[in-house]
């Protein structure tokens, strides 16, 4: 992927100092201690790669949050591309779907409620109101939280997740070891909905040699990517047990094997805190043991 971590590093350190300490633009130091607030969790120690990985973050949200702030630092050459991660193909069985249908579903099968680009794909303010559960809506740049039966008001569009529950995700990616397996890595995006409850569903992607999609024909052939897959789910679903979760891989001819693992929303909000919280609960989780032919 070509990740420049030392380059990044640095290119936050100047960054966070140029927002932080420009008198010239107040307006810019305010979206600085706005995101601060709402992503930096001082708890984790400041590595390089921490650092290179809040590089990236912030590059992405100003791009998407503070557009004017995003070209301003680009003017003053701050701000270079975001690293392209690992093209996903989600699963098909993952539908969207809305009001009615989505309650039907989500009683019987998890059922997506935001993509790996966390954009909302899933539920809808009346069906959040039959579940009892609060959302956010959105002009396109600020996040309102609203309670269930609020409505959704003119200009602005329902989001599924409150704002606490938002600062767990992110459209990015996770570097993990698989064995065997080159280039593994947890998408962080989604958030699904299943038997009456939101959660938190980090998804691993292990794609083989033989799909349509194939973007690397050195991938492991399908029956060893299943192989791989199964020893993932094996590894990791005592962890995700002890926090009231579960796991499931779905084995796809098309795109290979998807590894879904489903953290309870409100464990998550609770403990893992935001975005950063989640990568380090993902990197500390145990690994598949090497897979024997």
């Amino acid at each position: 992927m070509g990740t420049d971590v030392q380059g990044d590093a640095k290119r936050f350190d100047a960054l966070a100092r140029f927002l932080q300490k420009n008198d010239e633009e107040e307006e810019l130091a305010d979206v600085w201690f706005e995101y601060a607030r709402r992503h930096l969790d001082t708890s984790i120690r400041a590595t390089v790669e921490v650092r290179a990985q809040r590089f990236q973050h912030l590059t992405a949200y100003l791009k998407r949050v503070e557009p004017a702030a995003f070209e301003r630092c680009k003017r003053e050459g701050l701000i270079r591309s975001v690293v392209a991660r690992p093209k996903s193909r989600q699963s098909a069985q993952w539908m969207n779907c809305s009001g009615a249908e989505f309650l039907r579903r989500q009683a019987r099968e998890p059922v997506l409620m935001t993509n790996q680009s966390t954009e909302a794909v899933g539920g809808a303010a009346k069906a959040f109101q039959v579940l009892d559960w609060s959302f956010s809506a959105t002009d396109g740049h600020e996040f309102r939280d609203c309670w269930p039966g609020d409505r959704v008001p003119e200009g602005e569009k329902f989001y599924p997740l409150t704002n606490a529950e938002a600062q767990l995700i992110f459209e990015d990616w996770q570097a993990w070891r698989v064995p065997g397996y080159k280039g593994a890595g947890w998408h962080l995006g989604t958030t699904a909905a299943y038997k009456g409850k939101k959660w938190l569903a980090p998804t691993l992607e292990l794609q083989h040699n033989g799909g349509p999609f194939t973007q690397n024909r050195n991938d492991p052939s399908p029956s060893v990517v299943k192989k791989l897959a199964r020893g993932v789910v094996k590894a990791v679903q005592r962890e995700v047990k002890r926090v009231g979760g579960f796991v499931r891989v779905e084995h796809d001819a098309k795109l290979g094997s998807i590894v879904v693992v489903y953290v309870p929303m409100a464990w998550a909000v609770e403990n893992l805190r935001n975005y950063e919280g989640v990568k380090a609960w993902l990197r500390k989780l145990p690994k598949p043991a090497p897979m024997v032919e």
